[in-house]
């Protein structure tokens, strides 16, 4: 059989018919096989597209049945028992993706395709590169929470049940510098117990700082010095989180329901400074019912990296306040 891609050859007269025939068969085998390559392209995005449907509708099945999970995980009033029991859920969470809703198809799971499709969407419009940290700080935060869970790894280092069964995850602090040069500490966490309608509105965030001084104490020749805890200082905010992202699964779809996620800043606190109390107060809604919470840590040791170095000034808004006021003993109560 002669080669179909060799050099053409002149042929005798005699042959110029067999030529064209010849000719003509492989144009027009050109040309089936186009059409056969283009019906081929065509049921490929068909069977990608069911393929899609079909993990889609696996996807939203397993999230349904994490979702249970980890409601009876939240409603743990105990610490250790809400983590191991969310722990459980996330590791066969995990298994289920990769048994089931991905298991023929593992190329489709892709974490990283929203950041992708809106980089790719900031190099069509010509955005400057320094503007850009700002444009995917969303989908960053989503992924560092993501590869968080996904690991099975973390540890809480606040964390407290809340009501309407809900409980604040505080899983990541780090030291960071704001755009205004100060530090400042940044409270990375899960927010457990949303539903789809939930809707949470943050309240006042408060820290007293609390340091040892000595104070002579006693009458006559009964007085004493002795080492005794004081409050330093009153640091509130009414910002609520510098982020929240109440919908993950709007940046990586496989993200866990039932949570959101971001961040709170802290001040960086003094070297003098031993430990310090926490309130966080917010207000959940949810099926309808109205949930006032408040959250309360108290006397939590601190540790080195979240203080300043010895001699560093310790920069605040300066509040004025008794001492009863300052010590938590004389709140005004609050209404709403």
């Amino acid at each position: 059989m002669d080669d179909p891609v060799a050099p053409a050859r002149i042929a005798p007269p005699n042959q110029t018919y067999y030529d064209r025939g010849m000719g003509r068969g492989v144009a027009i085998a050109i040309v089936v096989v186009a059409a056969v390559g283009g019906g081929g392209l065509l049921w490929k995005r068909q069977d990608d597209q069911r393929a899609r449907q079909a993990i889609d509708a696996s996807l939203a099945e397993a999230r349904s049945e994490f979702k249970e999970l980890a409601m009876g995980a939240v409603a743990e009033t105990k610490d250790e028992g809400y983590r191991r029991r969310l722990l459980t859920a996330l590791l066969q969470y995990e298994e289920t993706l990769e048994t089931r809703v991905y298991a023929e198809r593992p190329m489709l799971r892709d974490p990283d395709a929203y950041r992708r499709r809106l980089e790719h969407q900031l190099d069509e419009l010509d955005v400057p590169k320094a503007e850009r940290p700002r444009k995917l700080e969303g989908f960053e935060v989503v992924k560092a929470a993501y590869d968080k869970l996904a690991s099975g790894t973390w540890k809480s280092v606040l964390t407290q049940a809340g009501a309407g069964n809900t409980r604040l995850d505080v899983y990541q602090v780090r030291r960071i510098v704001t755009d205004d040069g100060r530090p400042m500490l940044e409270g990375r966490f899960f927010f457990w117990g949303l539903d789809a309608d939930a809707r949470v509105d943050w309240g006042q965030l408060e820290m007293r700082l609390w340091h040892t001084v000595e104070k002579t104490v006693g009458r006559g020749r009964g007085r004493k010095t002795k080492e005794v805890a004081e409050v330093y200082g009153l640091v509130q905010s009414d910002d609520g989180p510098r982020v929240y992202i109440d919908a993950p699964n709007r940046y990586i779809a496989e993200f866990p329901p039932y949570v959101a996620v971001g961040y709170l800043h802290l001040p960086v606190m003094p070297s003098e400074v031993e430990s310090f109390d926490l309130t966080l107060r917010y207000r959940v809604k949810k099926a309808g019912v109205r949930h006032d919470a408040e959250l309360k840590w108290t006397k939590m040791p601190i540790p080195p990296r979240w203080q300043l170095s010895p001699g560093q000034r310790w920069e605040a808004d300066v509040i004025e306040a008794t001492e009863d006021e300052i010590a938590g003993k004389d709140r005004p109560s609050e209404e709403g």
